[in-house]
């Protein structure tokens, strides 16, 4: 969500109508949820990567990106720094590492500056700890 300042900024600039500040917020979710869904179909059955640097990704997006590496477990790759996840992206994250139906392959994961937090850090550390095909994390520049 947004900072109170910001919250306060958008109002004022809005002419103090919330409404409208909620319509904006719900359309940006939208559009990257559906820019997620359209990458996600765009990659050949055969893509080990998925690489989604800086593209504004929120908790949702995890859920379509875990459907994506339960349908292909080819994917032994997630570059997803620089967006905002958060923990509960993290639990998202978590569900696709301690799969075991198709069991997850990812051996490399990239979360830097995702404002993971303490929660977030440690749901994913918990998660790779049970999971034997992570070989590198990197969890940097998270608040931690």
């Amino acid at each position: 969500g947004l900072s109170p300042a910001a919250h306060l900024f958008m109002s004022g600039s809005l002419g103090g109508t919330p409404g409208k500040v909620a319509k904006i917020l719900l359309a940006s979710s939208e559009r990257h949820r559906l820019a997620t869904s359209e990458y996600l179909a765009s990659l050949l059955d055969t893509a080990t990567e998925i690489n989604r640097v800086g593209k504004g990704l929120v908790a949702g997006d995890m859920e379509e990106i875990a459907g994506y590496v339960a349908r292909h477990p080819n994917v032994t790759r997630l570059f997803l720094s620089g967006n905002s996840l958060g923990p509960d992206g993290a639990r998202h994250l978590s569900q696709i590492l301690l799969s075991s139906d198709p069991p997850c392959r990812i051996q490399r994961i990239d979360l830097r500056h995702n404002g993971l937090g303490t929660e977030g850090c440690t749901i994913i550390v918990d998660a790779v700890s049970k999971n034997s095909s992570v070989t590198r994390l990197d969890l940097s520049a998270n608040g931690v």
